[in-house]
């Protein structure tokens, strides 16, 4: 293991966690606290142990996790618009090969439900990390997330709209060839 994943106090000083404590000189600066991952050994007190740390907290989050946070849901945005719009385009394509319906029918189907998909799973996000719903929900650092919590708003930019123009287009290209 190694000795700096084990946090052992001091001769004469408290058991870890301590309280934490403001900064001396009166600075924003977060007190020191372990990554999440590390196992901390306290001794001492009447608890002596170890624990794992093992969620992020608040004290985490900064500018550059939120920033990175909200450009990995913007990707999984992304993911869930190009897997609904190969869905719709499939069902395009199908219809189109079997002679089901007429063309608006065909275009009609095979967009809609990539629509009707792709607004949903973008809306509801269910891969959406934790330290992305911190970040959204936090009061200093929410500015940082696109959309913040904006159900609504998520849904339709970053499902619906998408969603139509890729199907759309694809179904396009589809009828052509």
């Amino acid at each position: 293991m190694h000795p700096s994943l084990l946090l052992q106090p001091r001769a004469n000083s408290p058991s870890w966690p301590a309280e934490p404590v403001a900064p001396a000189n009166g600075a924003d600066a977060a007190p020191a606290v372990p990554a999440p991952g590390t196992t901390v050994t306290a001794a001492g007190g009447d608890q002596g142990g170890s624990f794992a740390v093992a969620a992020p907290s608040a004290g985490y989050l900064s500018q550059e996790t939120c920033q990175q946070a909200s450009r990995s849901g913007l990707i999984s945005a992304a993911g869930y618009t190009v897997g609904a719009s190969l869905l719709g385009i499939v069902i395009f394509v199908v219809m189109r090969k079997k002679l089901w319906g007429s063309a608006f029918v065909r275009y009609l189907t095979g967009v809609g439900v990539a629509c009707a998909i792709g607004t949903t799973i973008a809306g509801l996000d269910p891969v959406r990390a934790d330290i992305l719903e911190q970040c959204m929900h936090s009061a200093d650092f929410s500015q940082y997330v696109f959309l913040g919590t904006q159900l609504f708003a998520r849904a339709l930019v970053l499902g619906l709209i998408p969603t139509l123009v890729v199907t759309l287009t694809g179904c396009l290209i589809a009828n052509r060839t």
